[in-house]
């Protein structure tokens, strides 16, 4: 038994509420459905529900008819929703049986919580980078100069060298088996505020706003989205 859907109409989707007579319903056009099933018995009933998309948005209601053998004692009727032009607009997984749109809405839902947890971890550690950068590059436009000289003054110079040339990125177990003390006990005498670790001493420039402001602009983009995806999601 075929149904069809006059034209410039097009089928999105199908979702079958009830089946009594176990037809089997298959999308076979653009434009047309078609039943399938061995015989159609006094009081049974099949109900479908077609998604259906205009080529236009003032394309008129859309004309739904069966162009198939006649049914004894039997009836196909068509029934369009009423219009509601302050509706909001239907979304993909309102086209999906209830079942499986009910599973995305909640995989949507759990994906976009995701996303509002990274948004907010990534906003507080841009924060937290970018205030660690600032007192760091403070620390070192005033101890930076002072305190790589007093270091070279503590250590053997091949030991300072190599140190340097590493860029002062060793491990502490690393600087201990070079120079035989821990990192503290070389500022004892330092006149001014040491170092927290040797990272400290590496050249550095001036923190890069345009750096952070980006990390920032990424952060709460991936927080729009998620916000969206939760609104769209569950609206309506």
């Amino acid at each position: 038994l075929p149904i069809r859907v006059s034209d410039p109409c097009e089928i999105l989707g199908i979702n079958v509420e009830q089946n009594d007579l176990s037809a089997i319903v298959a999308k076979t056009s653009s434009s047309e459905i078609s039943l399938k099933f061995d015989q159609w018995r006094k009081d049974e009933r099949i109900t479908i529900v077609l998604y259906l998309e205009a080529n236009s948005t003032n394309q008129p209601s859309p004309n739904i008819f069966s162009s198939g053998r006649t049914l004894i004692d039997g009836e196909v009727a068509f029934q369009l929703p009423e219009k509601n032009n302050g509706a909001s607009k239907r979304i993909l997984v309102d086209y999906l049986p209830p079942a499986i749109a009910l599973t995305a809405r909640i995989f949507l839902a759990l994906l976009s919580a995701a996303l509002l947890l990274a948004g907010a971890y990534g906003f507080s550690k841009a924060i937290k980078d970018r205030r660690k950068e600032h007192r760091e590059w403070a620390w070192y436009s005033e101890y930076g100069t002072v305190a790589r000289k007093h270091l070279a003054t503590k250590i053997p110079q091949e030991i300072y060298a190599l140190l340097e040339a590493e860029s002062f990125i060793v491990t502490n177990s690393t600087f201990v088996r070079l120079v035989g003390k821990s990192f503290p006990e070389l500022w004892n005498d330092f006149k001014g505020d040491p170092p927290l670790s040797l990272m400290m001493l590496r050249e550095r420039k001036a923190p890069s706003t345009s750096e952070f402001v980006g990390a920032i602009i990424g952060v709460l983009t991936v927080t729009v989205i998620a916000l969206l995806s939760l609104a769209v999601t569950w609206a309506a």
